[in-house]
């Protein structure tokens, strides 16, 4: 199946742009998922990263109740359409996937798996000994939920040897399905946790889990380029049948994306407030 595939560089101009460029990365990630649900664009994969460092936040969220600290200053934030908790954007590799919704399977689980088999095969060719996590999460996982993203325990993690290496979360958008993930190069949730008022007792717990539970490229095989990351899951990929076509966003796809940071991705409306409303796939 014929695939496109957006580099990083694809994106620059729109990103040269935009005041805050965590919101233009997330206005571009559903401007594609829009055009796919109106059949202008293929299944796209892309790859990108946050320069700079910024903080998302998932859908659902409730930023009132997140008891953010005086560092969450220094990046730029914005919230997803896609669900989870919050991630620290720096020294990762982030990806979106978009496809039309009755390519995946309809069960929760096994779309997630065959969206990101692809990333774990990747991580395999890279010397990365990556997998699906295969675990039945039981109520005390959602009891100890932060939210700190890669704290947190999800069937549809990709882990080497049991630590998360690589979290993501997809929402429906009319008929399209988005996936955003990351990869984690380098660990930073230290970093992530200062941005938020813990007490000490779960800023330990935190810190505790982390070195059980987290993992990272650079922490596996040592120092890696970008470019080889990128090809390696490309040619993931390209194990499962997809057949890359390197390409640009359209000129729709640049129009809504403006429109859409516009409008939605850099207003307070959609950051700071709880009141949307979407089909998301995670909680």
């Amino acid at each position: 199946m014929k695939w496109r595939l957006l580099k990083r560089e694809t994106c620059e101009g729109l990103l040269k742009e935009a005041k805050n460029k965590a919101a233009m990365q997330m206005a571009i990630d559903e401007a594609i998922a829009i055009a796919h649900s109106e059949r202008k664009v293929i299944n796209t994969l892309r790859f990108y990263t946050f320069n700079p460092a910024a903080i998302t936040i998932g859908v659902h969220q409730d930023i009132n109740k997140m008891r953010f600290a005086e560092p969450v200053k220094k990046y730029e934030f914005v919230r997803r359409a896609t669900g989870g908790t919050s991630v620290l954007h720096k020294d990762d590799l982030t990806y979106s996937i978009i496809v039309s919704k009755n390519y995946v399977p309809p069960k929760v689980t096994e779309a997630y798996k065959k969206l990101s088999t692809g990333i774990v095969k990747g991580l395999n060719l890279l010397g990365v000994k990556a997998e699906h996590r295969l675990i039945t999460l039981s109520p005390d996982n959602e009891r100890n939920r932060t939210d700190v993203c890669y704290a947190n325990k999800n069937q549809y993690d990709i882990v080497v040897n049991g630590k998360k290496i690589s979290g993501n979360a997809m929402c429906y958008i009319n008929n399209a399905v988005l996936q955003q993930g990351t990869i984690i190069i380098e660990d930073h949730i230290k970093e992530l946790i200062r941005c938020f008022r813990l007490g000490e007792e779960a800023r330990n717990r935190i810190i505790k889990e982390k070195k059980e539970s987290i993992t990272s490229i650079k922490t596996e095989i040592g120092d890696v380029f970008l470019e080889d990351l990128e090809e390696k899951v490309r040619e993931g990929f390209e194990h499962e049948g997809a057949v890359f076509i390197e390409g640009n966003l359209t000129d729709y796809e640049i129009k809504k994306a403006k429109e859409l940071y516009k409008t939605k991705y850099s207003t307070k409306q959609w950051n700071m407030h709880r009141n949307i409303k979407t089909n998301t796939l995670r909680k």
